[in-house]
Order: C-alpha cells, then structure tokens, then sequence
C-alpha cells in the first residue's frame, strides 16, 4: 500500500497595492530542503542605523524566475516580510511587512536591485538582533534557504582622559610635565556593545595596546606609563581610541603634551673686554631652549644683581 504524504500549510493575507494576496506558506519547521544544513551569514549593525541582511534570490537555473521570496524571524511559525513576483515584473512585485513588534513595519524594505538582494531594516535597535532566515521559491529550480545572524552594535562612548587617574584633562593640553618625567595617563572609556579595544597612539604610531574591563562594571581602562619623556615629545599629539567595530569611526579623544622644558644653552654676548668705573654698561645674556621662557638672573661675585637693573 502506497503512503500518502500530507503537506500543512497556513494562509497568510496580505495587504498590498490595495487588494488582498493569499499566500501558501509553510507551516513551522516545514521547508523544502529540511535535511540539508541552511548556510548563515554573519551581520552586523549599528544602532540607529541601517541593516542589510543578503539574500540571494537570483535562480539556480538562468531560465528560471522567481516565484516569492519570505522572510522569518528563527522559530517563528510566520513571516514578517513577504516579496510576491508571481505573474508580474519585479518592480510591481507586491511588498509586505508585518506590523510590530512580531515586525519590522516601514522600517523593512526588500531591495533587489542589488546582487544579492537585501532586506533593509532602518533605525537598527537592540530587539532586532536575531537569526533571520530567508526563504525563496521558484517556478521550477528547489526552494533556498539563508540565514542571517544579525548582531546589534551598541558605540562607546568617547574616551576620557585622566591625569594621575583623577584629574579630567579637559583641553587641548596635558601637563605641563617636566623634562624627563615619566608620563602617565589613564584612557577610560564607558559603554559599548560589545566592549570595546582601548588603544594609545603617538601621532599615527600605536605605543599601547594593553586594555582591562572593569569587572562588574561598564568601564575599559588602557593606563599608559611612557617613561622619561624628552625634549622631541613637546607639544606631540597623543591620542586615545576606542573601537568596537568596523562600521562607524572609531571614537578618539586628542590631546598635545604641554612640557617644561630645561635651557639647552646660556651666553653672554656683547662682552665687554674692560669695565670704566663710574660708566654705566649692558650685558645681554641669551637662554635658548627653554619653555616656558626662562627667567634669567644675574650675579656679580655671590651677589645677586636688584632685578630693577635687569630687562627681560
């Protein structure tokens, strides 16, 4: 006796162009390629952005064509968005996107004058992230299956910069520091989805890579020890950058090195090879290399000269 093989299938009314679409769509877990493992393509988005999760609707076979295209959230027994080409051009195909929050509403859009094809969902939040699966049937060629495991992107926030892992440094400048002083600084950053990688740059060079996740906490911490600065150092750019991910910029806080600067060199010009008693004389001495401007004294003998004699 011959076995009779039952099909269950549910109907889904669509609203589209203004007139009702009845659509046979398989009822959970029950597709055409069911045995076969379904291939997943990993996406990420950001939040308040745009997604596009790919789907390939193009025919197995040239001389085939597109029947409908679905899309479910994983487990879900129906749709959420339906791309109906039966029996007219794709750019009259019949759209429909469920109501949330089982759907996406406006925010879904099937776009498919790309290869692949995409679903695009706007004004990505953190309920959209899920596996989706995309499900195309054809006139002839088997039904295709897709999944997308979509991961929602949530941006740290911008990174701060502490000195003696207290003091805010909120302008363009840190320090000042003094000449062979060892620097240290601590970058914190709060927030992100996943968290993310804390990084020191010297002008366009990374100098620190090493980041710890506060336990418990929201927070990652890079400290930077960068020992004996030198004269070079003065006024360099150094950066704080935090990423976690490869969508957006990356978040970065700048400031330059403000240093206190030793005199490289002192001389006395204009000398004179005798002194007149009685006659007044001028004696320039010249710093070079000092920042901030030195001040300059002058003694004769172990004595100090009144400084209203001296013009800096």
């Amino acid at each position: 006796m011959k076995a009779v093989q039952f099909v269950l299938c549910t109907t889904l009314v669509v609203l589209a162009t203004g007139r009702e679409v009845d659509l046979q769509v398989p009822a959970t877990g029950e597709y055409e390629d069911d045995n076969k493992p379904i291939p997943v393509v990993d996406v990420s988005a950001v939040i308040g952005m745009d997604a596009e999760l790919p789907c390939d609707i193009s025919p197995p076979d040239p001389a085939d064509s597109v029947y409908l295209a679905l899309w479910y959230r994983e487990l879900a027994g129906k749709p959420l968005y339906s791309f109906d080409i039966r029996g007219r051009p794709s750019e009259t195909a019949n759209h429909w996107s469920a109501d949330p929050p089982f759907g996406f509403g406006r925010r879904g859009t099937f776009r498919v004058g790309t290869k692949p094809a995409a679903l695009v969902i706007s004004n990505i939040s953190l309920l959209d992230q899920g596996v989706f699966r995309c499900r195309v049937d054809y006139r002839n060629s088997p039904t295709r299956n897709m999944k997308i495991n979509l991961t929602i992107v949530e941006e740290p926030h911008a990174p701060q910069i502490l000195k003696d892992d207290l003091t805010d440094v909120r302008g363009a400048f840190a320090g000042p520091f003094n000449q062979g002083e060892e620097l240290r600084l601590l970058c914190q950053v709060h927030g992100g989805r996943p968290p993310p990688s804390v990084y020191w740059y010297i002008e366009d060079e990374i100098i620190d890579d090493t980041f710890n996740r506060i336990q418990g906490r929201d927070i990652v911490n890079n400290r930077l020890r960068y020992t004996k600065l030198s004269r070079d150092m003065n006024e360099k750019k150094i950066s704080c950058v935090a990423q976690n991910n490869d969508i957006t910029p990356p978040k970065t806080r700048t400031v330059a090195i403000k240093m206190n600067l030793r005199p490289e060199r002192i001389e006395i010009i204009e000398k004179k090879d005798y002194l007149v008693a009685g006659r007044p004389v001028q004696l320039v001495c010249e710093v070079h290399g000092s920042e901030p401007p030195a001040t300059v004294y002058w003694y004769v003998r172990d004595r100090r000269v009144d400084s209203s004699l001296i013009k800096n």
